[in-house]
């Protein structure tokens, strides 16, 4: 259920950027370790705010990371 929840919740996005290669991922757990795990360089990793003080901490992630309002995914 949650794959189609966040399905939903991109299909505009990647509607208005088709050119753009998404590749969702739904991680229980820390987030932090999640992108010590799976992070690459040119990637961009997208979280929200609820993340945000978890990943401020987070010592060379090894990619860009965004933080958003969960409103705004």
């Amino acid at each position: 259920m949650a794959h189609v929840h966040l399905s939903r919740r991109l299909a505009h996005w990647t509607r208005l950027y088709p050119e753009v290669r998404v590749d969702r991922a739904i991680a229980g757990g820390s987030a932090c370790r999640h992108l010590a795990a799976n992070a690459k360089p040119g990637q961009l990793f997208v979280a929200d705010s609820h993340s945000a003080h978890e990943l401020c901490g987070a010592y060379q992630p090894g990619c860009a990371v965004l933080t958003v309002r969960s409103a705004n995914l």
